[in-house]
């Protein structure tokens, strides 16, 4: 299973997506492994991430 809990990602930062491309992150709620990521995707919309497990990575 994926672990991104040592990823820093703050907002206006860059990612990629496996399943909804890139996206720009526009806030990071939570606190450790709860901590949620509200990105909106060029092609998706907008989205809220659990950053510990999902699928992404920065650019």
């Amino acid at each position: 299973m994926r672990d991104n809990g040592d990823l820093e990602l703050a907002a206006g930062d860059r990612i990629r997506h496996d399943d909804f491309g890139e996206g720009k992150v526009e806030a990071i709620t939570g606190e450790g492994a709860k901590r949620i990521a509200h990105v909106r995707f060029d092609t998706a919309g907008q989205k809220k991430l659990l950053v510990k497990i999902a699928p992404i990575e920065k650019l």
